[in-house]
């Protein structure tokens, strides 16, 4: 294509030349003519001079000697002297001659044209007086012979110019062609090396226009990346996987950086573009891309955008792996510290209902054993999960939750797949036990043997002894007494709990007021009083306590409170929490309890109003409507009253719609048989 351009070219030129050459040779051909016809009149007025010359001075020899020398001029053909009347006196040649008619025609007309000759007359004057005519006859074919000649001369010289130029526009154009294969041939070098370093550079690359579609040219690695052979005339967010809002704002941004005030600040605007990292899945293959955004001007004008894609999928692995074993460092601190932070009755108790909780849910041998129609391994699991957690100790919180999860699942909507992901999940449970075992040693490593007691009542109990002044019993119940926690060091980890639990929820985080943090708790109910307020914080705060635009429009405060009582006396220890919340929506319950079949309507028809209310501890019953991590599967009210009623002790539900929930506790203090001190 590019020689037959040359050629066209070559041929373009030469016809320039030649039609160059012709031009000039045609002028000369003009100018040759007009410079004989310059001649010719000069002639005829020359020869006219010397005729009246001659005479006026009568020299006629002189006449025709001037005429003779006249017959040497290639363009005089001849002449008469005529008389006023228009007879000849004087030819020149003697044999020169001319028809009457021509002659009569040439003196009515002053020229005449006949043949090759051209003839003219001139009067001759002598003192204002007509003395005659002169007649000249002059040659036109020489004059167009010399014509032909001064054309045919500068044609032989136009032509001699016109092949060494013709041969000079070839050369020339042969040394272009030489170059531009040369040039191209470097192109393809480049071209080729750029292509190499583009597709082995690590990133895709391609362009795309201010509308969006992607260009002809782009890397072999922006394919492989994009998961598409052929990329031109396809929009780039179709490839980046986005759907239509995110086109939208995409172009958006393309609108908005095309500005030429914005364009000035592209490293600023950048940002704003919302595809700045994308995760696309090709062959069942997840990779994270970074992707980065250059302008390309035309003008100063945004003319299309360079994309850089760069596949950043292991170090957000390592990121993410990164990450993951923080959080786990986090948590292994936080449970280490939280194991020296317990009391240790309380987390004897909780080892020893995890492990518990363990050996019954090992003991389950068929998916029919977990639909768990007493309800007992998912009130334990419950509860295991929310001490656990509220105590910070997530691996064991998580575990228990886990397998809450199927057993809960199992009771809706069982599946055959739950029992093998039952059995897939034990392990982690016996994992986290073995755990919080081992952080148990370390919390225990130095104190085998003793026994922490409040300094001021043992020395009170050393002083009578010293003096005498106990009897065996009193002085036993004395001694049992420094067996006591007080109990608002028991309390220490409530508002903490109530505080991931309101932000789980995104409440406000509730006022939590605790009375008779000075009273002293026999270690034995450390770990029941516990289990109990757990259960019952989280209860106040789930069905309780009303979301923050209810509490509003009742003219509440905005985040409620919580209020624990405690009283411990020789024989009895009580316990009430209490919320300011909504109430107890007892119709509702009963409609529930209903739709469950747990009761029918002859038994609700028998229900007084306490009846009704006490609905709240049927397992498997809940006032939510729907499940969250903190409640909704009936399970927690249930917990509390079972493990209230193991310690042979009561619970009492009150409930006041619009004003609140009290839950009030009496739990038996028993008597040790014998008081054993480890030397």
């Amino acid at each position: 294509m590019r020689r037959a351009i040359l050629v066209v070219i070559l041929l373009l030129l030469v016809g320039a030349s030649t039609a160059t050459v012709t031009i000039l040779a045609r002028r000369s051909q003009s100018d040759a003519l007009a410079s004989a016809r310059g001649r010719q009149e000069t002639l005829a007025k020359l020869t006219t001079a010397n005729v009246e010359l001659g005479l006026k001075t009568g020299d006629i020899k002189a006449i025709q000697d001037f005429l003779k020398s006249l017959q040497s001029d290639s363009a005089f053909a001849g002449g008469f002297l005529l008389d006023v009347d228009g007879d000849a006196i004087l030819s020149v040649p003697s044999n020169f001659e001319l028809s009457d008619e021509m002659l009569q025609r040439t003196l009515s007309q002053g020229t005449a044209l006949e043949g090759d000759l051209a003839y003219r007359v001139a009067e001759l004057i002598h003192d204002d007086e007509a003395i005659g005519h002169f007649l000249i006859a002059l040659s036109e074919e020489q004059i167009h012979k010399d014509a032909a000649e001064a054309l045919v001369f500068t044609a032989k010289i136009g032509l001699a110019l016109l092949l060494p130029v013709t041969a000079l526009i070839a050369w020339l154009l042969s040394w272009m062609e030489k170059q531009l294969q040369k040039g191209e041939k470097e192109i393809r070098k480049v071209s080729g090396e750029l292509s190499l370093m583009l597709d082995n550079l690590g990133q895709g690359v391609l362009t795309f226009d201010t509308a969006g579609f992607v260009g002809p040219v782009h890397s072999r690695k922006a394919n492989s990346m994009l998961g598409k052979r052929d990329l031109h005339g396809v929009h780039v967010t179709e490839l980046l996987g986005s759907n239509q809002e995110e086109r939208e704002e995409f172009e958006d941004w393309i609108k908005l950086v095309k500005e030429p005030r914005f364009l000035k600040r592209w490293e600023h605007y950048e940002k704003l573009n919302p595809l700045l990292e994308r995760t696309l899945e090709h062959a069942g293959q997840a990779r994270t891309l970074a992707l980065e955004y250059k302008p390309v001007l035309e003008d100063e004008q945004l003319a299309r955008i360079l994309l850089l894609t760069t596949d950043i999928t292991e170090t957000r692995l390592a990121e993410d792996a990164l990450e993951r074993a923080r959080e786990q460092r986090d948590i292994e601190v936080r449970e280490l510290h939280s194991a020296f932070g317990t009391e240790p009755a309380i987390l004897e108790q909780l080892v020893d209902v995890a492990k518990d909780t363990l050996r019954e849910a090992e003991g389950l041998r068929s998916l029919e054993d977990l639909a768990d129609p007493g309800g007992k391994l998912h009130r334990d699991l419950h509860t295991l999960k929310g001490n656990s957690g509220t105590l910070d100790f997530d691996t064991l919180a998580s575990a228990a939750g886990d397998l809450e999860d199927v057993l809960a699942g199992v009771r809706s909507h069982p599946d055959p797949g739950d029992w093998e992901k039952w059995r897939q999940l034990l392990p982690g449970l016996a994992q986290a036990i073995e755990h919080l075992e081992g952080l148990r040693e370390k919390r225990n490593a130095g104190s085998v043997g003793s026994l922490s007691v409040n300094r001021e009542r043992f020395n009170a109990i050393l002083g009578l002894l010293r003096a005498d002044s106990l009897d065996g019993p009193e002085a036993a119940t004395r001694l049992e007494a420094l067996d006591s926690v007080p109990f608002g060091r028991c309390c220490t980890h409530y508002p903490r709990l109530l505080k991931s639990q309101a932000e789980r929820l995104g409440r406000a985080e509730p006022e939590l007021n605790i009375h008779g943090a000075d009273q002293w708790v026999p270690r034995s109910l450390v770990p029941v009083f516990d289990t109990c307020l757990v259960h019952l914080i989280r209860n106040a705060l789930a069905h309780g306590i009303e979301d923050d635009h209810v509490r509003a429009t009742r003219g509440k405060s905005r985040s409620g409170r919580i209020e624990i009582t405690a009283e411990i006396g020789e024989q009895w220890a009580s316990l009430s929490v209490s919320d300011d919340g909504g109430g107890i929506d007892v119709e509702r319950l009963v409609q529930k309890a209903l739709a469950a079949n747990h009761l029918s309507q002859a038994d609700v028809a028998a229900l007084g109003d306490q009846d009704k209310i006490d609905l709240v501890f049927r397992a498997g019953l809940s006032s939510r409507e729907s499940v969250d991590e903190l409640s909704g599967r009936g399970v927690g009210m249930d917990a509390v009253k079972h493990a209230v009623e193991q310690q042979g002790g009561t619970i009492a539900v009150q409930s006041s719609v619009g004003e609140g929930v009290e839950v009030s506790i009496r739990l038996p203090i028993r008597k040790p048989e014998m008081i054993r001190v480890d030397a």
